[in-house]
């Protein structure tokens, strides 16, 4: 049963893992491929729903569109000191206008980078976010005066972790 102090408490840890994968540019895509073997790539990421969805761009037949769709996925952030992972499912969608909402000047220079002039026909991937784990440290000397405390008094560094449903 929730009470308000854990539902408070719950709504805070989902707004943390959101913000730290908003900050994130990139992310890690894990899916299994053909054989069952687990496979990462970097994705950039486009959007970060308020319910934890997470938007790419992808070629529509490339291996992330394939391996992704309706099936159960990971994806990584990292943004200084701070990690999260979150377990979801994947869903890709082929509307013109969804991937048109989703570009951005950055989107248009990486594909350019990338696949040169001609580019393949993209879709939208999305991956519906179930739960989150997340890492979360202080950066620089805040991280080091941290560590140099918990040495001294046997305590714990500074930072927090936690699982979230979303």
């Amino acid at each position: 049963m929730s009470t308000p102090h854990s539902t408070a408490r719950r709504a805070e840890e989902q707004e943390l893992v959101r913000d730290l994968m908003r900050q994130a540019r990139f992310a890690m895509l894990t899916t299994r491929d053909s054989t069952g073997s687990l496979v990462s790539r970097p994705l950039t990421v486009q959007d970060v729903s308020e319910d934890g969805d997470v938007s790419f761009i992808v070629p529509s037949g490339g291996d992330a569109a394939q391996e992704a769709d309706g099936q159960e996925v990971n994806l990584g952030f990292r943004d200084g000191t701070s990690f999260v992972s979150v377990a979801g499912r994947g869903r890709v969608l082929r509307d013109p206008a969804v991937v048109e909402d989703l570009w951005s000047s950055v989107t248009s220079e990486l594909v350019e980078r990338v696949e040169g002039e001609e580019s393949s026909s993209k879709v939208a991937l999305v991956v519906h976010a179930d739960t989150a784990q997340y890492w979360k440290s202080p950066s620089g000397p805040a991280l080091a005066v941290g560590l140099l405390r918990a040495a001294v008094t046997g305590g714990q560094p500074g930072g927090h972790a936690g699982t979230v449903e979303l």
